[in-house]
């Protein structure tokens, strides 16, 4: 059976003629797959582009790690259809069962979500809603115990920081001890999008001195200062901050 080829720099495979038609059929081989597609449905570009866009992959590479999360998740899905189209339509079903080529699909699938930076964004994302209203309740019940500096249980007493990390522990989710620390591991939220359960941080300059649980209004429930006790309270001061707990 005579075969049809094409000089497609190795890129395809070249498959026999079906019986009546005098061409050949061409189907993407795996090393393009790897080669072209992978490289793609990560955000960066192909390697071989450079030369003729004068785009250096590296670049490239942060220009996609840019994205939002929704932009690169969509451009993800997008990229998956147009490869499961190209699969189903150019791949004729004598030469691959239509059952081998779901399972190739969903192989290619799970590869390539595993590869996927965003696959790294969900473990970043922050606590529900729930879950901050309910280390404000728990903090709430705190009232009145004393301040103690580095305190950390409301046997002993609480300072600011260790009434946050105390209260968030209880609700599940760990955050770390002091007030700077958990500025830094917190997402930033501009005081429009705060809600119950969110923190409060007091800062002068890049330094952060003190950290409430925003409890709704312009108030926090905090442990303030020494020989005072754990109190709704309202801000004092315009130069705060808000971070809500990953």
């Amino acid at each position: 059976m005579k075969i049809a080829t094409r000089p497609i720099e190795g890129l395809y495979e070249s498959l026999p003629a079906r019986q009546g038609d005098s061409r050949g059929r061409l189907i993407p081989s795996p090393a393009w797959m790897a080669w072209h597609f992978l490289p793609t449905v990560m955000g960066t570009e192909h390697p071989r582009k450079t030369g003729h866009h004068g785009v250096h992959w590296g670049e490239a590479a942060n220009r996609g790690r840019a994205l939002s999360t929704r932009t690169r998740q969509v451009m993800f899905r997008r990229r998956l259809e147009r490869l499961a189209s190209t699969v189903s339509t150019t791949v004729p079903s004598p030469v691959l069962p239509r059952r081998l080529a779901a399972v190739l699909i969903a192989a290619l699938f799970g590869l390539t979500l595993a590869l996927n930076p965003m696959s790294a964004t969900n473990a970043q994302a922050a606590v529900p809603a729930n879950v901050a209203l309910q280390a404000l309740h728990i903090a709430a019940t705190q009232y009145s115990v004393a301040y103690r500096y580095g305190g950390e249980s409301h046997a002993t007493g609480f300072d600011c920081s260790g009434l946050t990390q105390w209260s968030y522990a209880r609700a599940g989710r760990h955050i770390p001890r002091t007030a700077q620390q958990q500025y830094n591991a917190t997402i930033h939220i501009p005081a429009s999008a705060r809600r119950q359960g969110d923190l409060v941080f007091f800062h002068t300059g890049s330094s952060v001195y003190h950290v409430g649980i925003f409890a709704g209004g312009w108030y926090i429930i905090d442990a303030p200062h020494t020989g005072a006790r754990v109190q709704l309270e309202r801000i004092w001061s315009s130069q705060v901050l808000f971070g809500r707990v990953r």
